[in-house]
């Protein structure tokens, strides 16, 4: 998640260029790897999680050692919920949004110290945690076989969107307005 935040557009980026690249060449190979950098958006962070979550209990770790840093994972994400609420918050107290940005600094500095300790002592855990196996389009486009799937990235600029029905993958791209990610953001405050 903090990776996809520092490069948000990344993803889009990528897609874009492949997009570029398979109008020039009509190579339908480009399309797969858009998607596959589209599926890769999506799940990044919840493949990282399950597989830092297999890492611990497949590499010898002790089970202290795994309750310690699950607390720390579950204080975590309580404050980032509590972070997201102050943000969202119209009469936001400027006080107490800094005082949940230095807990979670401090939390996310214990977890890193955590997690390198772990790294250095239980090599397993440091090659299982980064082996991160990416989902293939060929493995969805056998599933579109039963359902129909659709995929979409949002950048700054287009929606990028996939379809993957019968075997075969479609693709198209539309241009956003501004506004179209105002409107976004509006809707998500009002829900929130």
């Amino acid at each position: 998640i903090y990776v996809n935040s520092l490069y948000r557009n990344f993803y889009s980026k990528t897609i874009e260029a492949l997009n570029r690249l398979y109008l020039a060449t009509g190579n339908d190979s480009l399309l797969y790897r858009a998607m596959q950098y589209a599926e890769m958006d999506k799940v990044s962070a919840l493949v990282y999680t399950m597989q830092r979550d297999k890492a611990l209990k497949n590499s010898g770790i002790s089970t202290q050692a795994i309750d310690s840093i699950q607390l720390l994972y579950r204080k975590l994400s309580q404050i980032e919920a509590l972070r997201y609420k102050e943000q969202a918050n119209t009469r936001i107290n400027d006080t107490s949004l800094y005082d949940i940005n230095k807990s979670l600094y401090n939390l996310v500095t214990e977890i890193t110290q955590k997690e390198k300790k772990l790294e250095t002592l239980y090599p397993a855990y440091l090659n299982t945690k980064y082996d991160v196996v990416v989902p293939k389009v060929d493995d969805l486009l056998s599933i579109s076989h039963q359902k129909a799937i659709f995929e979409y990235v949002l950048s700054n600029e287009k929606l990028y969107s996939f379809l993957l029905v019968d075997g075969k993958l479609y693709y198209k791209d539309f241009l956003i307005e501004k506004s179209f990610l105002e409107n976004i953001g509006q809707l998500q405050q009002m829900i929130s």
